[in-house]
């Protein structure tokens, strides 16, 4: 048990292990579809405020602010929706159950993550705003479903199984 005080919602990330054949540059394809991607002069972290996306590849930080299409509303205009919808599927070509995207719970950092990339274990990682506890409400009151891996709550709650001879 927990007070409502105490829980917290958490970014979820993404790791990207390898690009797809023939995508050239991602920040190019990412332009290509309306995209704002502008090189940081820092390393990527956690956005702080939705709309954003920090990218971090070889070719170093970007922010990113995807395009919100003007029929968006709800749960499509969330930033988890338009990067499977935009950027998973659109500029990658992948499905975002693919096994090449990886979904990182807010417990690891943003130094964690650029480290995976700088280690080559990963092409590219997306540093995603936590989604905002407002937003959670309405979708949920509005009977919609969130974004797949868009939520990650603290603390976790305890699970387990109690027996007890009677």
């Amino acid at each position: 048990m927990t007070t409502p005080e105490s829980v917290q919602l958490q970014p979820y990330h993404r790791l990207v292990t390898s690009w797809p054949e023939g995508l050239g540059s991602v920040t190019d394809a990412l332009s290509a579809i309306g995209a704002s991607v502008v090189a940081l002069d820092t390393p990527a972290e956690v956005p702080q405020e939705p709309g954003v996306l920090h990218l971090h590849t070889a070719d170093g930080g970007f922010a990113v602010t995807l395009p919100v299409p003007q029929d968006a509303s709800g749960v499509a205009a969330l930033d988890h929706a338009l990067i499977e919808r935009l950027l998973v599927n659109e500029v990658l070509g992948l499905d975002a159950g693919d096994k090449r995207i990886r979904y990182i719970g807010g417990d690891y950092s943003a130094q964690w993550l650029r480290e995976q990339v700088d280690a080559g274990e990963a092409v590219a990682a997306l540093l995603i705003a936590p989604v905002r506890v407002d937003d959670f409400v309405r979708v949920n009151l509005e009977r919609e479903k969130m974004p797949r891996k868009s939520t990650w709550f603290t603390p976790k709650a305890r699970g387990g199984l109690v027996l007890a001879q009677i």
